[in-house]
């Protein structure tokens, strides 16, 4: 269980918004799991990507900087997926490692598919996803590709996606990707 260095990514785009308290759970879950000598940093997306924390080893502060979010606008998913990869050159640890929770959406972002699994392959990091679904026939578009996308994406460097449709399925996910991080 060597450290680990990580960046999550976390959708805090208009569609996540009945889906918040299960994104937090997975963020909570995934630290319950955590190695207290990782490190950590926190890029929240919507319009565009934006770090709420930089790397740090305190889960306390990523935890109370994420209380304070709402969701609110489109999703820019892609671009933060490059500036996450970006921020990993000067990881600590060698050992890399994103986490996506997200719907898996992207209706806002200057960076496309192709360009991203490029980087991606190009780069020393494996990302990981938690995807959050809605329960119902009713999907939004990018919801619908959302799993498709995430999937391409975390197959592109050996990691994977779980997905959940309810919040007591979430800690199990949570608890899987940690592990398989490890």
């Amino acid at each position: 269980d060597a450290p680990i260095s990580v960046g999550l990514l976390l959708d805090l785009s208009k569609s996540m918004t009945s889906k918040f308290d299960m994104e937090r759970a997975a963020v909570s879950e995934f630290f319950r799991n955590a190695n207290e000598q990782d490190d950590y940093f926190v890029i929240t997306f919507a319009d565009r990507p934006k770090l709420v924390t930089g790397a740090t080893q305190s889960i306390d502060t990523i935890q109370s900087n994420l209380a304070m979010q709402t969701p609110d606008g489109n999703t820019a998913m892609f671009d933060a997926i490059s500036e996450g990869a970006d921020r990993m050159r000067e990881a600590k640890h060698g050992r890399k490692a994103l986490l996506i929770i997200s719907d898996g959406g992207d209706n806002h972002s200057r960076h496309h598919m192709k360009q991203i699994k490029k980087l991606l392959q190009d780069s020393d990091v494996e990302v990981y996803a938690i995807g959050i679904f809605d329960i119902g026939p009713f999907k939004t578009v990018e919801e619908a590709l959302g799993r498709k996308w995430l999937s391409q994406i975390t197959d592109a460097t050996g990691g994977r996606t779980l997905t959940v449709d309810s919040k007591d399925k979430v800690p199990a996910a949570a608890a899987a990707i940690s592990r398989e991080i490890r």
